[in-house]
């Protein structure tokens, strides 16, 4: 550990890099100056963006280690033995690219720790604490850091002050585990819970500069649901939703046309495609925190090269690129299955009564699987379902706009990715979880299903008379004005399951179902809708971690992703392993 500690020494802010305000992807500054000369108070702003430039050293991975360890993504044969490492549950290489490194961890939380100690959020000019905003987000970055180190390795070891000096690293505390470090980061954050988040204005193409920088409330709400105290995530994030007036409505909805009415009506082959439209620009209203990583000097994403090789070419005077699926990383079968499984539900009624028709698919795999450069001008003989969407990781050039073509080699080694860890429907699937968890299994339906609103909440055919305790909780006030249009997320690909009364509904086939029982149900219900609204998003073996915790059952983590395995020896190797909860953590090779 001193070795490892000795490196973040080397990065850390023994030398502080400041880094230009014009393009913050570009870091390219050589630009130092020592602890003694450096001025928190004035150069706040320059700080944190150095510290964004260190998170890109583990945004890729963020990705590949939350996703290539679940259950929705598989390799090929052209995938490297770093890869298969990850994917098989071996033991890591210590030079694997893909595995975010302790030390890229221990450096963004000494950084974060440096500018904490050393910044007056207290300080007052002209009625304004102008550096209160630069400590929360600082904090916020510190926490998520924290999160998934312990996430992926189980452990970290917990500093509040940063280590400036060879010394200062002699006495390094023992490592502390989930149960203890989270009540540590949830006090630090809590006093900047309703601070406003950090916005500097416009620059290097980001018209939504708070999209960089870690919502506190989002941060807080997490580290509660991980910990079980599900009320607090509850409040959290229902105060998070209120204050930013985030909703779910029918903006992002693909819907399936009809023709007819009655015995007549049926569907045709046209589809609405809405959803992936959210995925199309770094400032989508949807985003709440965007990774932003550069491809030009030492930091490279890769995701984009992962999920879809690009090949020059040109079709009716555009500059396109044809995908191919010659990629190391696909789809699994388990993945396109949830899609194609889930029921797509349309109703009408007429002076006749109502009929419904069905159709299995969510029209969210539109927006899932295939070619974002899907166009009337592109045509492809690929399977839709061979390889991922590739906007889910925004391609940008340096002028900030999307750009799938590539001119020259040099043009796409300066485009950058942005990942998104976080958007609303996360919020909503989250807070889901949590009141689900808190013995309100119709309540958190309705977010699947209804929206969240206060025409649901009086609607005592969707929430019992006991559902809806008077005074009406915190967390269950979604009574405003503002929420009126929120829907179900699950109507976002699935047609009006909002009318379904017959298929989308707790069913618990038992003569006498438990509380537990539809709280279960209703648990995979969520677990499913995850998978459907955000896949490849870097949540997913987090969220089966979760879901497994929650029930004491490492089974629940062990066998669906060991499901994903056609080979029936290694995917009975992954169960094994995945069954004993040390595996779940990354282990370097000897």
């Amino acid at each position: 550990m001193k070795r490892v500690i000795n490196k973040i020494l080397l990065w850390s802010f023994s030398l502080v890099v400041l880094v230009g305000c014009e393009n913050m992807l570009q870091v390219d500054s050589d630009q130092m100056v020592r602890v003694d000369q450096h001025d928190m108070s004035s150069d706040s702003l320059y700080s944190l963006f150095g510290i964004l430039a260190e998170l890109q050293k583990i945004a890729d991975s963020y990705v590949i280690m939350g996703e290539l360890r679940g259950d929705l993504l598989e390799i090929d044969e052209n995938a490297d033995m770093y890869l298969k490492e990850i994917y098989n549950f071996d033991n890591y290489s210590v030079d694997n690219p893909y595995v975010g490194k302790r030390s890229d961890y221990y450096t963004i939380i000494n950084n974060c720790n440096y500018m904490i100690n050393n910044i007056d959020t207290a300080k007052v000019i002209k009625a304004e604490k102008p550096f209160l905003k630069a400590g929360a987000a600082a904090t916020a970055i510190k926490a998520w850091a924290y999160m998934q180190l312990v996430l992926n390795y189980g452990d970290a070891i917990y500093f509040d002050k940063p280590v400036l000096s060879i010394k200062e690293s002699e006495n390094i505390p023992a490592p502390i585990q989930m149960g203890e470090l989270f009540p540590i980061l949830i006090n630090e954050l809590l006093p900047y819970k309703d601070v406003e988040p950090y916005r500097v204005g416009t620059f290097g193409g980001f018209q939504r500069s708070e999209l960089l920088f870690f919502s506190v409330p989002v941060i807080l709400g997490d580290l509660y649901l991980w910990l079980g105290e599900n009320e607090n995530a509850a409040n959290v994030y229902r105060d998070l939703i209120y204050r930013n007036s985030y909703t779910i409505t029918d903006t992002y909805v693909n819907r399936r046309e009809v023709v007819g009415t009655g015995e007549t009506m049926e569907f045709t082959d046209h589809i609405t495609s809405n959803w992936q439209m959210i995925f199309m620009s770094k400032a989508s209203p949807e985003f709440i925190t965007t990774l932003a990583v550069s491809n030009e000097y030492e930091y490279l994403s890769r995701l984009d090269s992962l999920f879809v090789n690009y090949q020059l070419g040109t079709d009716e005077g555009y500059l396109v690129t044809s995908a191919s699926i010659n990629t190391p990383l696909r789809p699994t079968q388990v993945a396109i299955n949830y899609f194609d499984s889930t029921l797509y539900f349309h109703n009408y009624t007429d002076n006749k009564g109502t009929t419904y028709l069905t159709e299995y698919g969510d029209l969210r795999a539109n927006g899932t699987f295939g070619n974002v450069m899907m166009s009337s001008s592109f045509s492809s003989d690929l399977d839709l379902d061979d390889y991922i969407y590739v906007s889910k990781y925004i391609t940008i050039n340096r002028g900030g706009n999307i750009d799938f073509g590539y001119s020259n080699i040099q043009e796409q080694a300066r485009e950058a990715n942005v990942i998104v860890p976080y958007r609303i429907p996360t919020i909503y699937l989250r807070y889901a979880e949590a009141v689900n968890r808190l013995g309100k299994p119709n309540l958190a339906m309705a977010v699947l299903k209804h929206g969240l609103k206060n025409q649901t909440l009086i609607n005592r055919q969707i929430l019992k008379e006991s559902d809806v305790p008077d005074p009406l909780p915190n967390y269950m006030d979604f009574k405003d004005v503002r929420f009126n249009e929120n829907v179900g997320i699950h109507t976002r690909g699935a047609g009006y399951t909002e009318r379904d009364t017959t298929f989308y509904v707790i069913k618990i086939d038992k003569p006498e179902p438990t509380l537990m029982d539809s709280i279960l149900f209703v648990e995979d219900l969520i677990q499913k809708e995850a998978v459907l609204e955000l896949s490849y998003e870097g949540n997913r073996y987090h969220d089966l971690m979760r879901f497994a915790m929650f029930r004491d059952d490492n089974s629940y983590l062990a066998d669906k992703v060991a499901a994903k395995f056609t080979d029936s020896a290694l995917r009975e190797s992954v169960r094994t392993k995945l069954n004993d909860r040390s595996n779940w953590y990354v282990k370097f090779a000897d």
